[in-house]
């Protein structure tokens, strides 16, 4: 279509010469910064998809420049920092690239709730990778895990009911050795309902607190609480098994 020709017609022009003609653009029409900022960050996917190009990151600033300087208050530009975060957050080599985008986002929107639990998010990965590889924010790991629950508690005082923030500083809690504040946050989580896959994790999470406390008939409920609430939950049904075979 129309809008890939244009992406692919921008690709191929130097990109201090596009910057220029961006700054050109009226700070009054809103219409054509959104436009303009779009185009760019498709051109920034799409030489990104090539990884054959050092001119992606130029197109990216080139759009967060024309947002910041037309709709600096705008819910576009809070949704697309966010966006963008969020797509550099999926690359495993780019955590840190993402972070810049939602601790820029705490910073204009700091009312912005999913801006503080998707941060978050950056630290508690880096903190406990699981084995994965990639780039990790280069600091200790007390720090990343402290950074990491001032982040969750931020989401929850802007917004109580969101319950994957909860979930995450439950889950963070546990892991850093604060037992009985994690099994708190994780018992909100449950008790706020709602039947989703968040609602299962924290059963699954309350469980593995449990057994690890010895106290396998609660833990064995939880995990069968997880398990109806997602049947797909292969941990809780491992988990089921184990403890009752153990019990013999």
């Amino acid at each position: 279509g129309r809008g890939q020709d244009a992406v692919a017609t921008l690709v191929t022009w130097p990109t201090g010469a596009v910057a220029g003609l961006a700054r050109r653009i009226d700070s009054s029409d809103g219409t054509r910064a959104r436009a303009a900022a779009m185009l760019h960050t498709e051109a920034a996917w799409a030489l990104l998809a090539s990884r054959g190009s050092a001119d992606a990151p130029a197109h990216l600033e080139i759009a967060r420049g024309v947002l910041e300087r037309t709709g600096r208050d705008s819910d576009f530009r809070r949704d697309w920092l966010l966006a963008v975060g969020f797509q550099m957050q999926a690359r495993s080599d780019s955590p840190t690239e993402a972070l810049r985008f939602f601790l820029e986002c705490e910073v204009a929107f700091p009312l912005a709730a999913e801006a503080w639990l998707a941060a978050g998010t950056v630290y508690e990965w880096s903190a406990f990778p699981d084995g994965l590889g990639g780039q990790r924010v280069a600091r200790p790991t007390g720090d990343l895990v402290e950074e990491t629950k001032r982040q969750y508690r931020q989401a929850l005082v802007i917004d109580p009911s969101l319950a994957e923030a909860r979930l995450r500083l439950g889950r963070i809690l546990q892991r850093s050795g604060e037992p009985d504040e994690a099994r708190e946050e994780l018992r909100r989580v449950v008790d706020q309902g709602g039947g989703d896959p968040t609602e299962a994790l924290a059963h699954l999470f309350l469980g593995e607190l449990l057994e690890r406390r010895g106290e396998r008939e609660e833990a064995v409920r939880q995990y069968r609480k997880a398990l109806e609430q997602d049947a797909t939950l292969q941990q809780a049904g491992l988990a089921v098994a184990a403890i009752l075979w153990r019990g013999g």
